[in-house]
């Protein structure tokens, strides 16, 4: 089956173009296996273009259908030309998605924590997908990505009370912490902060999530913290309450090497890693040692950023204390407003004004209200 694929490769990419005598870029799409990839430099290539989508974090189980569990949220697409040389090796590793009410994706994903029933229990979070100079046996390649393309947080497991918003943040140029939660993101030189409840959810780490947050707690029902998603640090687990909390996404990066770099957030929730390059007069393809590689078909529909004038995108602030309120504005270049207060014990934010994803002028005034 291997030189049957590797056959189709070659028939499928490796070719001139009669008229101009110009070659064609080839195309090598790794999906999800569980496991490592890799992938040798073909002779005469010196670049190749990385499309890396991480992987999607899981949603939250549930007791009833009609009381839903909090969405995974999304990963990143982590885009970038890296510098190579023929005959190099590149170790692939695609993250997988995250488990619905359940065990983390593959390559770092948080494990979702257990509710007061299984009926209950956080997401796992998304794994990262990341293109690396060492194989994972060697147990230091984490500092050796070249592009890392996070995943998104776990969804809370939702209990008998109403619904809420309690799903995993998306990965992203701005990776999100968990909604209506205290669990933040993964940042470029430490994990999140797991979240706040009966049981804390964990915080994020080198390459992985944080776990969610688990029962018991002493509660007749309860949900479980969504697991942090993964990533260059991963996102903080979410905690667990009468209804678990959405989980951090992971934040993704560059190496050495990397040049023309973007970062997106992707909305298909099928995790790859696209590889393309221009091969030079010598004998073109190279050797695909590794399980898996799958050529042809381009990567999913990517949601591409443009540039844009400044505005304030008002973020979702519920269930965070002011202090972690006022640093979201001001990476949304928005402003913190008027503050009311519901009760002696109004610590965490339960309503704001606008609603979150308005655009608005920056520095815009974003009203909150507390809760306890």
């Amino acid at each position: 089956m291997r030189l049957i694929a590797m056959a189709i490769a070659v028939a499928a990419c490796l070719c001139l173009v009669a008229a101009g005598g110009v070659a064609r870029a080839e195309v090598v799409t790794f999906l999800p296996t569980g496991g490592e990839q890799r992938f040798t430099v073909p002779a005469d290539v010196t670049t190749v273009h990385v499309i890396a989508i991480g992987g999607r974090g899981g949603d939250g189980s549930s007791f009833s259908p009609a009381v839903p569990g909090g969405a995974g949220g999304f990963g990143a697409v982590a885009s970038a030309d890296v510098a190579v040389t023929p005959g190099q090796l590149l170790y692939i590793v695609v993250g997988g998605n995250g488990a619905n009410g359940g065990a983390g994706g593959f390559n770092g994903g948080g494990d979702g924590g257990t509710g007061s029933s299984a009926a209950g229990n956080g997401g796992g979070g998304g794994g990262a997908s990341d293109v690396r100079l060492g194989p994972l046996a060697a147990g230091t390649s984490l500092s050796a990505r070249l592009v890392t393309a996070a995943g998104g947080g776990g969804g809370g497991g939702e209990s008998f009370g109403p619904g809420r918003d309690n799903g995993g943040g998306s990965a992203g140029p701005e990776p999100e912490g968990g909604h209506e939660s205290s669990a933040e993101p993964g940042g470029q030189s430490a994990g999140g902060a797991g979240g706040d409840g009966c049981s804390d959810g964990g915080g994020g780490t080198l390459g992985s999530g944080g776990r969610g947050g688990s029962h018991p707690c002493g509660l007749p029902g309860g949900g479980g913290g969504g697991g942090g998603g993964a990533g260059l640090y991963g996102g903080g687990g979410g905690g667990a309450s009468s209804a678990g909390e959405g989980a951090g996404a992971g934040s993704s990066g560059f190496g050495p090497g990397t040049t023309n770099t973007s970062l997106a957030t992707d909305l298909t929730g099928r995790p790859a890693i696209q590889l393309s390059f221009t091969p030079g007069p010598g004998p073109g393809l190279g050797s695909i040692p590794g399980p898996g590689p799958t050529p042809g078909p381009t990567a999913p529909a990517l949601v591409t950023t443009t540039s844009a004038p400044p505005q304030c995108i008002v973020p979702r602030l519920g269930g965070r204390k002011l202090a972690g309120a006022r640093k979201r504005l001001a990476k949304a270049r928005c402003r913190l407003g008027k503050v009311h207060r519901r009760g002696r014990d109004a610590r965490r934010i339960v309503g704001q004004r606008p609603r979150p994803g308005s655009a608005l002028p920056a520095g815009s005034k974003v009203g909150v209200t507390l809760g306890p």
